[in-house]
């Protein structure tokens, strides 16, 4: 009976430590055309543990939209080279991290729009899937592993849906006057016109 009690004691609290974190991207949909634009995110650590966050990725391969977006390599990680660099960053057990996209180098990650000019009329979309892979650990500082009941270190993915978008096609103006063209236009047609109705009264 305590070997059995004390099984699933062990087994809640493995099911406790590996509670599924959740995170969700912003903006949704993503909208760009001609750059680099990026998604901030915030993350759920519902686990007892300090969470690493150690990759972004794509996690469906953007199939359909290749030929509107462009490659899968226009995605680009941001967070977990970011959290690298500053090795003081986990997130810290029964905790929310957000980080928005800073237009540079800050945020979950990015997407290198093509240019869409001329190409595409109006609003084209398609949602797929960024996978972030993760770390569990007892402390702050990446000294020891959060370990499973098979002495395993802990690790798992999190998933968030995402759309990208491309912004509706620039309208051409080539051909058409501008505003002080027309106005030098009118002006012109005003002296002429009362030039003549000048001789004509002479």
């Amino acid at each position: 009976m305590k070997t059995l009690k004390y099984t699933f004691l062990t087994m809640v609290m493995a099911a406790a430590a590996v509670a599924g974190p959740t995170f969700t991207v912003d903006p949704s949909p993503l909208v760009g055309n001609n750059g680099t634009y990026g998604w901030g995110f915030s993350l759920i650590n519902d686990t007892s543990s300090y969470l690493s966050v150690d990759s972004v990725q794509l996690y469906s391969p953007v199939d359909d939209p290749a030929f509107r977006f462009g490659p899968a390599g226009n995605f680009t990680d941001l967070f977990s080279t970011y959290q690298f660099n500053q090795p003081t960053i986990l997130i810290a057990p029964d905790s929310t991290y957000s980080q928005a996209y800073n237009g540079s180098d800050q945020g979950l990650a990015s997407w290198l729009f093509p240019d869409g000019t001329g190409v595409y009329d109006g609003l084209l979309s398609n949602v797929f899937q960024i996978e972030v892979n993760y770390s569990l650990y007892n402390d702050n500082a990446y000294a020891s592993p959060t370990l499973d009941p098979n002495s395993q270190a802990l690790t798992g993915s999190i998933f968030a849906d995402a759309q990208l978008q491309f912004t509706a096609a620039a309208v051409s103006t080539s051909g058409t006057p501008e505003p002080s063209t027309w106005m030098l236009l009118a002006s012109g047609l005003l002296v002429t016109f009362s030039a003549r109705r000048r001789l004509q009264k002479a």
